[in-house]
């Protein structure tokens, strides 16, 4: 198997406020239109809270009064208010890992104070993988007073199996691998997102089945899934190369985060390098894939990002190497499932409540491709 290489040097975040253009996917039939959004206006907000931390309780304030005797008139005794319990401000920290397994990154550092409820902070998602979470969610900023959240999942590459299905259109073409998750590998199912543009427009290609369906383009940003599994993020050619032991590849546009450093063509302005927008809004949906120092992987997406605060979000949550995905409100999905044995459903949990499709996309037939991760045997 041929591993990537690893960058390792990590830069700061720096998040810059901007117009946010919440818009549909510009020239494709399939998608929808949806309003645009200025950052910090009441209207179409797209602040998102990963849950509700526990609430302020109080304690009952008691009274105590005196006896009454036929010597003394009767006398309260003044009132006392119970403690108050305060809500904490942090969550706990997360369990150690499994042994052999990498440790869930420290919490995002924000700037100022956190916008929502626990910013920037982790918590675990999804089924257990050996007995060890091998999901966990946070949202942060992506403009700078906060007003824009976007959500990020750090993945365990060591507990997790990932795999590219095909769409019904997208690449086109027959492939032994349907277009949506089978019924036989639901049980071990934990996850799936969306890959990239549409292909004509990706700049790269499409890898499956032991053959390009699209043909490849050396530097083109990949993501490489081996024969076991395993996920990365690099440039084809450089970080890996197609061999005996490639599963898939899916390639979309230039690298967007390369040794912990965002592109410099990535801008607040851009409406066409980084994907054609409705409107020609720079600040729309967006979503990457990045890689970590220690191998994990990290999922962005969310509302109102230009391909600058992308990968400015990517960078904050540790990438090295980091690829733009889909694009626009339609594409933009990332879900987890719990699987029911007592009665075999499967159910999906949206990364963030306004992501425009179903929370089961994916379980049925889908007309793009997109990857799923599923419990790697034996994590």
């Amino acid at each position: 198997m041929i591993r990537p290489r690893r960058a390792f040097a990590i830069t700061a975040l720096g998040v810059a406020a901007a117009l946010a253009l919440v818009t549909a996917c510009a020239g494709d039939p399939d998608e929808v239109t949806a309003t645009s959004t200025r950052p910090g206006a009441t209207a179409g907000a797209t602040t998102e809270v990963p849950d509700t931390r526990p609430g302020t309780t109080e304690a009952p304030t008691t009274t105590e009064t005196s006896t009454t005797t036929t010597a003394a008139p009767v006398t309260a005794a003044p009132t006392t208010p119970a403690p108050t319990t305060a809500a904490p401000t942090t969550r706990p920290r997360p369990p150690a890992p499994k042994a052999g397994r990498p440790a869930p990154p420290e919490p995002l550092p924000v700037p100022g104070a956190a916008a929502v409820e626990y910013e920037g902070q982790w918590a675990p998602i999804g089924p257990l993988v050996g007995g060890a979470p091998a999901m966990y969610r946070t949202v942060y900023r992506t403009n700078g007073n906060g007003s824009v959240q976007a959500g990020i999942v750090w993945i365990d590459n060591t507990a997790v199996r990932a795999q590219l299905f095909p769409g019904t259109t997208q690449p086109g073409g027959s492939f032994s691998v349907p277009s949506n998750v089978p019924l036989d590998q639901k049980p071990d199912l934990l996850a799936a997102f969306n890959s990239g543009f549409l292909l004509a427009e990706s700049q790269g290609g499409f890898y499956l089945d032991g053959r390009a369906a699209v043909p490849l383009r050396d530097g083109s940003a990949t993501v490489y899934i081996d024969a076991d599994g395993g996920m990365n993020v690099g440039a084809l050619g450089r970080d890996f190369s197609v061999g005996p032991t490639t599963a898939s590849v899916r390639q979309n546009l230039p690298l967007l985060v390369d040794g912990g450093v965002v592109a410099g063509s990535a801008t607040d302005r851009d409406n066409a390098v980084w994907g054609k927008t409705l409107g020609g809004g720079a600040f729309v949906w967006r979503s990457g894939l990045g890689q970590r120092a220690d191998g994990s992987l990290v999922y962005v997406g969310g509302p109102a990002m230009s391909a600058r605060s992308l990968g400015n979000t990517l960078v904050a949550a540790g990438a090295q190497r980091g690829m733009e995905l889909d694009i626009n409100p339609n594409w933009v999905t990332f879900n987890w499932f719990t699987f029911d044995p007592a009665n075999g459903q499967t159910a999906g949990t949206k990364l963030l409540p306004n992501m425009l499709r179903d929370p089961n996309r994916y379980l049925t037939p889908e007309n793009r491709d997109f990857f799923a991760l599923f419990t790697r045997p034996g994590a």
